[in-house]
């Protein structure tokens, strides 16, 4: 079984077409290399996101806070704020 399978029970369960044209995750490209370093015996140093030991400052928290009170933070943004793609340049299955 290739890795864009997954057997569930008995059942195999195929993934759509578009997620195995994806191409493969990069940290767990990364990840897989880091572990075949350390299998080897190579002593890495892992400079990765990784998890945070300290708490975050307490100006990031309290601008947090600040940001989560205000209002204007409470509704979608508009188009004259968020300059996405018009409706027009999407593709639709009925064109």
């Amino acid at each position: 079984m290739d890795s864009h399978h997954r057997r569930i029970t008995d059942k195999l369960i195929e993934p759509a077409q578009r997620i195995t044209r994806l191409p493969p995750y990069l940290f767990g490209r990364i990840n897989a290399l880091k572990l075949a370093k350390r299998q080897a015996g190579v002593d890495i140093i892992d400079l990765g996101m990784g998890n945070p030991s300290d708490p975050a400052p307490q100006i990031v928290i309290d601008k947090l806070c600040e940001a989560a009170q205000d209002p204007r933070n409470h509704r979608r943004v508009s188009r004259s704020r968020y300059p996405g793609p018009d409706r027009t340049d999407c593709p639709s299955p009925d064109r």
